[in-house]
């Protein structure tokens, strides 16, 4: 999860410059007539970047985000669905019960890794065993969701996170492979359990947390539930 206090002006701005940069010309590339055929696209790699959690209580969690590469001319853009703005109503409140709005933003690689390292904060990179059709497939999907209308969600600490983002948009390009293969997998653990784990460095923020968090909380996860873990979706990958 990553914080920000620029105007959207200028977030909607990097955003562009970082997208426009990797897809250039082959924004407007035709399909064949097999669709699974792109012409003239450009030679993408995807990977899931990985980042340690950090002492803050926000980023206690972790974070994923999916970079995307031009191979051909060196362009990259991350796509990070954990950005958020610390001016919005009740923000400590509803970051505690997970209801928070937050967006999809994109940067380049050299400022995402400089922001991290600069927290001292390890970063991961999984690079992607994508076919050219799934690598484009994934990278239309990221820059349709950083378009304005698409960019904010309803942020859930459980259902609906940076971690679960970055897990669903892998399991729609892999036609539901990654989904099948971690809902099979049972785990000892619950959401209660991770929640207080990861966020226990901070007692009064772990106490509130445990106070909130009802039954269902303590129902056992399958490995794709658990996903919502960045480290556990890194190791699952």
């Amino acid at each position: 999860m990553r914080r920000t206090g620029l105007p959207w002006a200028a977030l909607l701005g990097a955003l562009l410059a970082a997208v426009l940069a990797v897809w250039g010309s082959a924004v407007q590339a035709q399909q064949a007539d097999d669709p699974g055929h792109p012409q003239d696209a450009p030679p993408l790699r995807i990977s899931v970047l990985t980042f340690e959690p950090g002492p803050d209580y926000w980023q206690r969690f972790g974070h994923n985000a999916l970079l995307v590469e031009n191979t051909a001319n060196g362009a990259n853009a991350v796509y990070n669905y954990g950005m958020f703005d610390f001016a919005q109503k009740n923000f400590f409140l509803n970051f505690a019960r997970g209801r928070m709005l937050y967006r999809l933003d994109a940067d380049t690689l050299d400022n995402t890794l400089a922001l991290y390292g600069g927290e001292g904060r390890w970063v991961r990179q999984q690079v992607l065993n994508f076919t050219p059709e799934q690598a484009l497939q994934m990278a239309r999907f990221l820059a349709h969701n950083a378009e304005p209308e698409q960019a904010q969600y309803y942020y859930d600490y459980f259902r609906d996170n940076c971690s679960t983002r970055v897990r669903d948009a892998l399991d729609r390009v892999l036609g539901g492979a990654l989904s099948t293969r971690l809902k099979m997998e049972a785990t000892q653990t619950t959401y209660r359990h991770e929640a207080t784990r990861l966020i226990r460095p901070i007692p009064t923020l772990a106490i509130g947390m445990d106070a909130l968090l009802g039954p269902a909380a303590d129902v056992a996860l399958n490995h794709w539930q658990q996903s919502f873990v960045p480290a556990v979706l890194m190791q699952a990958l």
